[in-house]
């Protein structure tokens, strides 16, 4: 009984109904209760504190003049009248002092009141239900003379108080109770017709699927029976497609264009299609019902063993009670002496209970497949080869596991065993030239930030100090935005650099190479205008060099081919390079076929030029090929296109060899316009050093003097300022000096650039030139409150002392620039490298501070012109981006020493210089002495 009201209660919408109702009425009356309660427990507190003031102000009136005479009987007389007022609780007559001189209680006579008010009026002590304490002044004329207390206490009004929260809760039980009684009939008037779809419903599930509903009405529930009538129609209508869906399905399974068998929970075949039939050559007879088919009939590996039952797809799906997926197998049958390929794919389906009941196994021919697989098998071989032959290999990146994958000819180009190698990017750069790391770091991250593939051409050093070069190229695929791969080539590019290097020695030996070369050479202008052929292109064409010059490339073509021939010269305006095969007109009328590598050709500024064109003559080729088609045009389709995918092979090889012909000549060309590119920058450096003489002297000599003049005017030698105007001088005098700083930067960059920079070796020592940095820094580092700490020995040394000082001023400025907080570090240690030319001794200055650090990523640009990595506090900090710059450049080509970093972003940075202990002009070594 209780469960089934609980369920009526808490299972039903009838039930909801009820409960919502009434627990909304019951919430609504004892709101209305606990608010009149409170309306009157208010109400009595203000009528109680009302007679405690009237009480307070009649007793002051009638007492000031007993307490001022000090008449104590009169006043307890006074007190004792008030007893008969059944709430007081207290009344204490006081003079102005706070003694008291009558009271209820009789023992505090005597006693001081401790707690009167400050101000001489009329306060309300307390207010609460239990007590109101109202303190009265006692006045004469004007004159203070005493205090009364009243206390009231609310002992009646709580009494009656209870009386109406008695009354309240029994009315509200009395209303929650009828309200519930509503809140019955309404549910059950309410849901009434909904439980009539519910008997519709019960009825519908004994069986009798013809029930509907008889509501009528415009009403929700009416509304609710009509889609209800709807949907049981269309579950009818439903029941009756699912009939004919299986009469389609068995039909589309003799249909479908794979081979289809179906098996029972045994492994027993129960139905197959008659395309099944044919791929396994079995006939129905000898499938339906039974397992193991034929002992002559065998599943088959991919190395062509047979497969034991248990692997059979039917059987691993029936053992591992899952899908099969895209398995390949092989059918060995009586009938034929070759296998044929399938694709099997094996879905089971379960009954209610979990278990399979089916099992539809579907299998696709892929015995062409496999032959275009074995064939592709085959060019990957070739393209192994190709890449050897070419020295060209490949390599793909993971970004997302940093894992790097090499062909194995980049391996045998980088000299690398395989089992050795911890392939990752950062194993890549150890095997670049120290000299080359830095550049094909910035291409490769470079390239990610911009989203454009590059290419590059590096060194590679060997142990033993052999050095390669090598052509670089890459590009990145992303993913959601992200870079996920990388992938480029690597050819070894030696050779081809030594042949540079020859070539860009004797123009005489290019012309030869051009005129002797196997290939014709035929180039182009922007207007497919002959400009250059070599001695060869003429011959082909059975004209001379000279014939052939100016003249369109369309005059040596039949006609039928211009149109050809004008699209491609769209595509190479448009940049497009092409290896393709073109017939032209002999000067004898017959036709020559060649093979051609055209590149576009393009100017700094991507202006087309016009087309280079490397020609091979392939006339006999095609003769032989025209012979060999009419032979072979008895032969199958499929050997003919085998055939051509051959020759297409191989025509692709040719074209890769051509093309590196062709990059060959490219770079010849581009070598004699570096020759005469340098001849140019022989001249822009004279014109430089004629500027950098002028620029000193014009630049900084009005500097210098709106420098000193500011600060004789600041200094106030000529009268006194402002607050305003000094500001406005300081600004001028600081932004001079920055401006000088600038301008002695973009000098000493210049010069050094230029070869120019003047040096002035002499003897000091090193903690006097620390001191004097030291000094010039101190009162920045004062401002920003940083700590110094200097740990240095003294060390004699024998180089330039003034480069030296302002590379140390340029690291301690940049300290202090970055740091907010915490301390800058100097300190001076001995190195002992035993590879050094100067006999080993080295002097290490470093910096190290506190400040905000440099991320990883930005490092590799930090010594670079011009370049500022954007900080936090970059708005707060001025610079030109050439201090670090100077450093290094001072560092390693006047002071013979290198300049590193340490830096943890967030914790702080160590900047070093080492120095040589000597550093002479032509490299030699002096003796050193160690500073006592």
């Amino acid at each position: 009984m209780i469960n089934k009201m609980h369920h009526f209660l808490f299972g039903t919408l009838r039930g909801h109904l009820i409960i919502g109702v009434a627990a909304v009425h019951a919430v609504m009356m004892a709101l209305f209760i606990a608010d009149l309660t409170l309306r009157q427990r208010a109400m009595l507190l203000d009528r109680q504190t009302e007679q405690a003031i009237a009480l307070s102000q009649t007793l002051a009136t009638s007492a000031a003049g007993w307490i001022a005479s000090d008449d104590i009987s009169g006043l307890q007389e006074l007190v004792d009248a008030q007893r008969r007022y059944p709430e007081i609780l207290f009344v204490i007559l006081a003079d102005e002092q706070g003694r008291v001189l009558g009271t209820t209680d009789t023992s505090k006579l005597g006693l001081f009141l401790l707690d009167l008010p400050r101000e001489t009026r009329l306060t309300t002590l307390s207010r609460t239900p239990s007590l109101v304490d109202i303190a009265a002044p006692a006045m004469i004329a004007g004159q203070h003379v005493g205090w009364v207390r009243v206390g009231i206490g609310q002992k009646m009004a709580s009494q009656k108080l209870a009386e109406i929260t008695r009354s309240g809760i029994i009315y509200a039980l009395a209303a929650i109770l009828i309200g519930s009684l509503i809140a019955w009939f309404m549910g059950h008037r309410i849901t009434r017709r909904l439980y009539a779809i519910q008997q519709t419903i019960d009825t519908v599930r004994t069986g009798n699927h013809l029930a509907r509903s008889s509501l009528t009405g415009t009403d929700e529930a009416a509304m609710m029976a009509h889609e209800f009538n709807a949907m049981l129609d269309a579950l009818a209508e439903r029941d009756t497609e699912l009939r004919n869906s299986e009469s389609r399905y068995r039909s589309l399974i003799r249909k479908v264009q794979a081979a289809i068998v179906l098996h029972d929970e045994q492994g027993r075949i129960i139905d197959c299609n008659p395309l099944a039939e044919t791929l396994l050559g079995l006939s129905a007879d000898q499938l339906l019902g039974k397992s193991l088919v034929d002992s002559e009939w065998h599943f088959l590996h991919t190395d062509g063993s047979p497969l034991p039952m248990a692997e059979y797809p039917v059987s691993l799906v029936l053992s591992s009670q899952q899908p099969l997926r895209d398995y390949v197998t092989g059918i060995s049958r009586p009938d034929r002496h070759d296998q044929t390929w399938v694709l099997v794919n094996a879905e089971p389906e379960y009954d209610d209970a979990g278990n399979i009941a089916l099992v539809i196994v579907s299998f696709v021919d892929i015995t062409e497949r496999k032959l275009v697989e074995e064939a592709l098998r085959k060019t990957t071989r070739n393209l192994v080869e190709a890449q050897h032959l070419a020295h060209i290999g490949s390599w793909e990146l993971d970004l997302t596991t940093n894992l790097l994958s090499w062909s194995d000819e980049i391996y045998q180009m980088f000299e690398i065993d395989p089992e050795k190698f911890d392939a990752s990017y950062e194993a890549f750069l150890d095997t670049i030239h120290p000299d080359d790391r830095e550049a094909v770091n910035f291409a490769y991250t470079n390239s990610l930030k911009t989203r454009t593939p590059y290419a590059i051409d590096h060194r590679l050093l060997f142990p033993d100090g052999r050095i390669k070069y090598v052509h670089e190229q890459c590009e990145t695929f992303y993913e959601e935005d992200k870079p996920v791969r990388s992938a480029g080539t690597v050819q070894d590019i030696t050779e081809r650099k030594q042949v540079e290097e020859a070539l860009s020695k004797s123009e005489a030996k290019y012309r030869r190479i051009v005129d002797t070369a196997n290939e014709g050479i035929w180039i182009l202008g922007p207007d497919a205008v002959t400009t250059f052929v070599n001695i060869r292109m003429a011959a082909m064409l059975g004209y001379s060099c000279d014939e052939m010059h100016g003249r369109p490339m369309m005059e040596f073509m039949f006609e039928e081919d211009w149109p050809d021939h004008q699209l491609k010269m769209e595509n190479r305006s448009q940049g497009i390079a092409e290896n393709y095969e073109h017939r032209f007109r002999h000067s004898d009328g017959t036709a020559v076929w060649t093979h051609i590598a055209a590149t576009p050709m393009f100017d700094d500024k991507h202006r087309y030029l016009g087309s280079f064109g490397m020609f091979t003559d392939i006339t006999e080729r095609k003769h032989a090929e025209n012979e060999l088609s009419k032979l072979n045009e008895e032969l199958e389709q499929r050997v003919r296109e085998r055939t051509s995918e051959l020759e297409r092979s191989r025509q692709e090889l040719l074209a890769s060899r051509k093309a590196l012909m062709n990059l060959v000549d490219d770079l010849n060309v581009k070598a004699a316009e570096l020759e005469a590119a340098n001849e140019k920058m022989k001249d822009f450096d004279r014109l430089k050093s004629m500027f950098i003489a002028s620029m000193s002297h014009e630049l900084r000599t009005p500097l210098n003097s709106i420098i000193g003049f500011s600060s004789i005017v600041l200094d106030e030698w000529l009268g006194p300022l402002n607050d305003e105007q000094k500001t406005k001088l300081a600004i001028v005098l600081r932004t001079g000096k920055h401006l000088l700083t600038l301008i002695n930067d973009v000098i000493d960059v210049s010069k050094i650039e230029a070869g120019k920079m003047d040096t002035s070796v002499e003897d000091f020592d090193i903690t006097d030139l620390i001191s004097e940095a030291l000094e010039l820094m101190k009162k920045d580092m004062e401002d920003k409150g940083l700590a110094l700490e200097v740990e240095i020995s003294p060390q004699i040394l024998h180089t330039d002392r003034r480069r030296l000082y302002q590379c140390l001023v340029n690291l301690l400025s940049n300290a202090v620039k970055f740091t907010e907080q915490g301390k800058i570090t100097v300190k001076t240690a001995l190195m002992k490298v035993s590879s050094t030319r100067n006999g080993g001794d080295w002097l290490d200055i470093t910096v190290s501070d506190t400040g905000i650090g440099i991320a990883a990523e930005d490092q590799p640009r930090l010594f670079t012109a011009f370049s500022r990595i954007v900080t936090p506090i970059k708005v707060r900090t001025k610079g030109t981006g050439l201090g670090l710059y100077l450093v290094k450049k001072i560092t390693e080509e006047i002071l013979k020493g290198r300049v590193g970093l340490e830096s943890i972003y967030g914790k702080g940075s160590s900047f070093y210089i080492r120095i040589p202990l000597t550093t002479n002009p032509d490299g030699g070594k002096d003796e050193n002495r160690t500073g006592g």
